[in-house]
């Protein structure tokens, strides 16, 4: 066997390495594990069928605890300390946004999942997502309820908008907002709930009208 075929093999044991951080743990741990299984058996399905370009694929994920202030650290072990090949976008905004000037500066690439407007600030030609909402992904997710809303009869007078006080809705509350004034519908009640609050029905119940 020639240098150059045993190089080709060792090239090919060694993985294409993918990291990310997703929310494992914390309040939006239901939406980053179904994320972590769907991965898993991607993986798994991958590397049984021969892998990505004849080498094995190891995806590794970190739990940034939905805290958003631990995602840059995470982005840069991957990058300096876990040397992988490829990094992705966690589930949703929190744990995509705060990892963008990192990898802006470094030029990566990204593929992120359900970070629907994040780039819509940073511009970054390298960013992608996985999800097609259009041109206008604020208002993507709720205008077909506010469609439907706009042709009941009576018309509903008022509307609450309750969110999490967190990175990840922004973008949908923004959107929320401007379709509720496109179809006339006021909204005098809006709130942010903690993303670790659990009285969110408590909550309903105090905005409906006296």
């Amino acid at each position: 066997m020639s240098l150059d075929d045993l190089s080709r093999q060792a090239m090919s044991e060694q993985p294409i390495k993918i990291g990310y951080c997703l929310s494992l743990s914390g309040p939006l741990a239901s939406n980053g594990k179904t994320a972590r299984l769907a991965h898993q058996i991607w993986q798994q399905d991958i590397n049984r069928r021969g892998g990505l370009l004849g080498r094995p694929v190891r995806m590794i994920c970190h739990d940034d605890a939905t805290d958003p202030k631990r995602v840059p650290e995470i982005y840069k072990k991957l990058l300096d300390e876990e040397k992988v090949d490829l990094v992705i976008g966690g589930y949703g905004d929190n744990s995509v946004a705060p990892a963008m000037p990192l990898l802006i500066e470094r030029k990566r690439y990204l593929v992120a999942l359900m970070a629907l407007a994040v780039n819509a600030s940073f511009a970054y030609e390298n960013y992608f997502v996985m999800i097609p909402t259009g041109p206008r992904p604020t208002e993507a997710l709720t205008e077909g309820f506010f469609a439907l809303a706009a042709k009941q009869s009576p018309k509903p007078e008022t509307m609450a908008i309750l969110a999490a006080d967190a990175p990840f809705s922004k973008g949908p509350v923004a959107g929320a907002k401007e379709l509720a004034s496109h179809h006339g519908i006021p909204y005098p009640v809006r709130r942010q709930i903690s993303a670790c609050d659990d009285r969110l029905h408590a909550a309903c119940l105090a905005a409906r009208p006296a």
